[in-house]
């Protein structure tokens, strides 16, 4: 085996370590953690796209709030540790 190859297999290797690594990286509860909060971390809450939640409803159908983008909305928001993420015509909202 080459030294270069060596030294690229090995440089590779680091950078690859170092971007899986959780360090610097926003962490999210997931079920394992809190056995309670049902998370839906996925379109349709899972692999199989199965949309069931053991969350329980609203007590009431009021809209706790509203958020105008200013463009259509063609997606599914996204929820990611407690913030939403809308896409609106080539514009990212975070509420």
């Amino acid at each position: 085996m080459s030294r270069h190859f060596s030294s690229f297999m090995i440089a590779s290797i680091i950078v690859l370590l170092i971007l899986t690594s959780p360090l610097g990286f926003p962490t999210v509860e997931t079920k394992s953690q809190n056995p309670a909060v049902d998370w839906w971390p996925m379109f349709r809450h899972d692999l199989n796209h199965t949309g069931y939640s053991t969350s329980t409803a609203p007590n009431t159908n009021e809209t706790p709030w509203t958020f105008t983008t200013g463009g259509g909305v063609f997606s599914s928001p996204a929820v990611v540790g407690g913030l939403v993420y809308v896409g609106s015509d080539e514009i990212m909202f975070t509420v």
